[in-house]
């Protein structure tokens, strides 16, 4: 598989398992993963590209501003409406927006374990070998046919002999 159909297929995955998220926990509203280069690379379907792009650029400036105080881990800003919570995972940055009423307990279980799972199947599938030998199936292997000279050298010795003694 060539880079523009890993990174299709990536983007497929992750908006599958950020959609999942978003059912498994209606509390939260919008969701988003972007790298560390700012590229965002999956949303949940209700969330606009403008609005993510934008929430990318505000929090950017976040995560370089705090960076004095070392590695972001997690941010959260808290709204008269609810919560917008950063989580980092490696190279990559997760967005959650929640209600105000959301258990947040259960949002930050789901994603500490969903996030982190899927982008490691992501690497991993990413870095295998994707050209595996095969092995010959029966229809492509060739079995010779039986010449009677092969038949006559598979007989014994003693059955060879009686057979031309006998007439046959």
């Amino acid at each position: 598989m060539n880079g523009g159909a890993d990174k299709e297929l990536h983007s497929i995955v992750l908006k599958d398992a950020l959609d999942e998220i978003i059912n498994a926990c209606p509390d939260i509203k919008n969701v988003f993963l972007f790298n560390k280069n700012g590229e965002v690379e999956a949303g949940n379907t209700e969330t606009s590209p403008v609005a993510m792009i934008r929430a990318v650029t505000a929090l950017r400036y976040i995560i370089e501003s705090s960076e004095s105080a070392g590695e972001v881990e997690t941010v959260i800003v808290e709204g008269s409406e609810g919560k917008i919570t950063l989580n980092c995972f490696g190279q990559h940055y997760l967005v959650t927006v929640t209600s105000e009423n959301a258990d947040i307990k259960y949002v930050n279980l789901l994603i500490r374990v969903i996030i982190p799972t899927v982008l490691r199947l992501i690497e991993r599938f990413s870095s295998a070998p994707t050209a595996q030998p095969e092995a010959p199936s029966l229809a492509e292997t060739q079995i010779p046919a039986q010449t009677e000279t092969q038949a006559e050298a598979r007989m014994e010795p003693n059955q060879a002999v009686t057979e031309e003694v006998e007439g046959k």
